[in-house]
């Protein structure tokens, strides 16, 4: 992910990030986006709480393509490590909270991506003779309390504003 940041005399900050979803449960690798605040609480620790909205598509076989989106909320305490006056590498590890939508498929790309050729056909005998389905799928995922680990490196572009770059492991 990189991130960038607007800090603030007295230990606080604020900022908006981009994200790059990629790797483990992910199938489709997208782009993302969010907010952080942040608190330091002493020299070189600060807690952060940060929100990320990223999208994926799956390829559930009998259901097709399911898209999905998601919302990471995360909690993050992390350790700054020094390299000069401008310069920082920092690690960190949370808590999560993952709040996933997935938009059902309509039934009709059910119907059309479950049927061999025969019930294909079937079907769209049925449908020219007048024949229509009602109904629906409904997929419902649970959200997750889930854990977190990140390193990363900021860099101090001047008294009030930080870049950082950050991979974290969810």
């Amino acid at each position: 992910s990189v991130f960038a940041s607007a800090s603030y005399a007295g230990g606080f900050s604020v900022g908006g990030h981009g994200a790059y979803t990629v790797g483990g449960d992910i199938e489709s690798e997208e782009f993302g986006y969010g907010a952080q605040v942040g608190i330091d609480l002493v020299e070189n620790v600060s807690l952060e709480l940060s929100g990320t909205m990223f999208s994926d598509e799956v390829d559930a076989d009998e259901f097709g393509g399911l898209d999905i989106d998601a919302t990471h909320i995360a909690l993050s305490a992390c350790i700054d490590i020094p390299v000069n006056s401008a310069l920082a590498l920092y690690v960190g590890a949370g808590a999560s909270y993952n709040m996933i939508d997935v938009d059902a498929p309509s039934i009709e790309s059910l119907i059309a991506t479950a049927m061999d050729p025969a019930e294909a056909a079937a079907y769209n005998a049925f449908v020219a003779a007048g024949g229509t389905l009602t109904g629906g799928v409904d997929v419902d995922v649970d959200d997750a309390v889930g854990y977190h680990a990140c390193v990363g490196l900021s860099l101090a572009l001047s008294d009030s504003v930080e870049l950082f770059g950050e991979y974290r492991y969810t």
